[in-house]
């Protein structure tokens, strides 16, 4: 792959997610939709700013952020790896070079729950994956989530939805120092509101 074609890709890879976004599927994905992909795309270059990366890595880093919870189109169960298959569907497609495969393959699978962030391009993409966090309409985007899960079949109390959400929080930790010195302040903030509105309910 020739970097000057990357103006060229970076626009095929928007189109690209916009026409799998509008199959009937997609409108089961109220918050893992075309919206938070293209969030984290922006989390991911924002978090990389400060950080030095080859120009390969960088192109790396944008594929695996637009494809990394595409998969959910296609599974929920085992969406990492149904979300590497379409980014190696789009990369064969588009000639990138089998080593960027690789590396772009290996940092979507990163992804996954169980697996904790190795190097700083995995570093990178869990931060951006969990840009919302951070955000102050954190709020809206967990009814989303909620309401994406109600449409499987998995509902929850009120109360057990909090707890759920507090789980996540606790547990959650930013890997980047723009993830670590930048994002935990605000996400601490998202917390503190929480605590509130958890407050409210007794």
């Amino acid at each position: 792959m020739i970097y000057a074609q990357l103006p060229f890709l970076q626009k095929s890879l928007e189109q690209f997610a916009a026409q799998q976004f509008q199959c009937d599927r997609s409108r089961a994905l109220h918050f893992h939709n075309l919206e938070h992909s293209i969030q984290v795309v922006k989390a991911t270059k924002k978090i990389s700013q400060s950080i030095q990366l080859t120009p390969e890595e960088s192109v790396i880093l944008e594929i695996a952020s637009w494809f990394q919870d595409m998969g959910y189109l296609r599974s929920f169960d085992d969406h990492e790896r149904a979300s590497r298959d379409i980014a190696l569907e789009f990369m064969n497609r588009h000639q990138v070079a089998p080593r960027m495969m690789t590396r772009v393959c290996a940092l979507i699978m990163s992804t996954r729950r169980t697996h904790n962030p190795q190097n700083i391009m995995e570093k990178i993409l869990d931060d951006a994956c969990h840009y919302h966090y951070a955000s102050p309409l954190y709020w809206s985007m967990a009814t989303k989530l909620r309401h994406e899960w109600q449409d499987r079949g998995i509902t929850y109390t009120d109360e057990a939805w909090l707890t759920c959400l507090r789980t996540a929080f606790k547990e959650h930790r930013y890997h980047t120092e723009y993830g670590v010195k930048a994002m935990t302040p605000r996400k601490e903030i998202t917390f503190t509101t929480y605590l509130e509105y958890l407050g409210s309910l007794n």
